[in-house]
């Protein structure tokens, strides 16, 4: 017997048919089906989040949930080939935005935050220092700081040479990004809630 080949889905033609074509091809019935974000991206992922930001107590950590500054911007940045290329990655099974965003909620709790003006230098125009959605209790780990850039030494043996520059250009620029004292305004806190940080003027760093 030859294998039953199923009907195709009728498709409405003519005047205002077009919402009802976009529905029908976006419950799938209609197209090729949606490639699965594969099982290394979502491990990528997890290992970026663990790795260049620091969980701390201190609700004074905030990190944009999206745009500029927020994690998944600044995974796009280190690894396209895991992110989805449809929102700004190289990869058709990497991770996508909303995906990447429900990771980070294993990682970290989520509120509406209006960050300090002076938070997002260059980006006010956007909006970004209004109220809106932010991942807490979290920060972005910073090169120029000992305690940071010893646990960033860590990763970095276990990235490509490029991978490394990539990642020291993301996080020297993400280090600019001044929630303020819980969301309302103010200068950067210290980035260890726990104690104080020595900084390090002009740090750079090279694979051994």
């Amino acid at each position: 017997l030859e294998p039953r080949i199923p009907p195709r889905p009728f498709l409405p033609v003519g005047p205002g048919a077009a919402p009802f074509r976009a529905a029908l091809c976006a419950g799938g019935f209609v197209g090729m089906p949606r490639r699965p974000t594969s099982d290394e991206a979502l491990h990528v992922a997890r290992w970026f989040l663990s790795g260049f930001i620091e969980r701390t107590d201190s609700q004074d950590h905030i990190l944009p949930k999206n745009d500029t500054f927020s994690p998944f911007e600044g995974f796009c940045r280190v690894f396209p080939q895991y992110s989805k290329k449809k929102d700004g990655g190289a990869s058709t099974d990497g991770v996508s935005r909303a995906a990447f965003n429900k990771i980070c909620l294993e990682f970290f709790a989520e509120g509406m935050r209006k960050p300090a003006r002076n938070g997002n230098p260059g980006a006010l125009e956007h909006g970004l220092a209004q109220q809106r959605r932010h991942f807490l209790c979290g920060r972005w780990r910073d090169p120029n700081y000992k305690e940071d850039l010893a646990a960033l030494e860590g990763l970095f043996h276990s990235l490509e040479p490029e991978q490394v520059s990539a990642a020291m250009a993301l996080l020297n620029d993400f280090a600019r990004w001044k929630p303020g004292p819980a969301g309302r305004g103010g200068e950067r806190v210290n980035p260890s809630s726990s104690g104080s940080s020595s900084p390090v003027m002009g740090v750079s760093y090279e694979m051994g």
